[in-house]
């Protein structure tokens, strides 16, 4: 039986006021870039606890578990300059 998971989930990066572009969003295997608008949409999502990752030079790394439920369908991350 294949675990459940959601179709699309939009992810909005910014750093706390301005999208941030070219920022590599991951969860497990799946992965995404954020455009200039500071977002992308991550397919096939797993449900339930997983761990969020969003990289990119010059900024902190975010890193933090999120629960997901067959109800989620945006995910908002911030990221603090280095």
């Amino acid at each position: 039986m294949n675990p459940e998971t959601i179709d699309d989930l939009a992810v909005s990066v910014t750093d706390g006021t301005n999208p941030v572009s070219q920022v590599e969003v991951a969860i497990g295997q799946i992965t995404g870039t954020t455009g200039s608008q500071g977002g992308c949409t991550l397919h096939d999502v797993p449900v339930g606890t997983v761990t969020v990752t969003a990289t990119k030079t010059g900024y902190v790394t975010y890193s933090q578990e999120v629960i997901i439920t067959s109800s989620t369908e945006t995910l908002e991350i911030t990221l603090e300059p280095q």
